[in-house]
């Protein structure tokens, strides 16, 4: 056994085996290799079951399958012919939606810094709660 493992046991720092034929144990130069046990035959048979059943359900649902196909392929093309395309959703990016519009209220989209300013708001507000109920607890017990 040529192993380079190095270990600290008591107060030398060897080799496993400096180690082992210090104290007597011999190392076998002949390395045995291990026989390789023999598959289950579940092992072996579990990917051709489980092929068999896939194939069996494929060609039950073959059948259903297509029926359903052609039904859903229909409905879609009775749809797509029953009337005129619908304008596409206006983008709010754009400009306001006409529905919208209605009452008046032309407000924008808050932008970006705004937003920033009142997350930092919030993150500020939070840390401050924190604090607070810390030195509560730390200077409030103290009486």
């Amino acid at each position: 056994m040529t192993t380079t493992l190095r270990r600290d046991h008591g107060r030398r720092r060897e080799s496993l085996a400096a180690r082992q034929a210090r104290v007597g144990i011999v190392a076998n130069p002949h390395v045995v290799t291990l026989p390789r046990p023999v598959p289950r035959d579940v092992w072996t048979r579990w990917p051709d079951l489980r092929a068999t059943k896939r194939r069996a359900q494929a060609a039950r649902a073959g059948a259903q399958d297509r029926r359903d196909l052609a039904a859903m392929d229909a409905f879609v093309r009775s749809v797509r012919r029953s009337g005129p395309r619908p304008d596409p959703a206006p983008d709010p990016a754009n400009g306001p939606v006409p529905d919208a519009t209605a009452g008046g209220d032309d407000t924008p989209v808050a932008d970006g810094a705004r937003m920033r300013r009142l997350l930092a708001g919030l993150v500020t507000g939070a840390m401050l709660l924190c604090a607070a109920v810390y030195l509560w607890r730390v200077f409030g017990t103290m009486s």
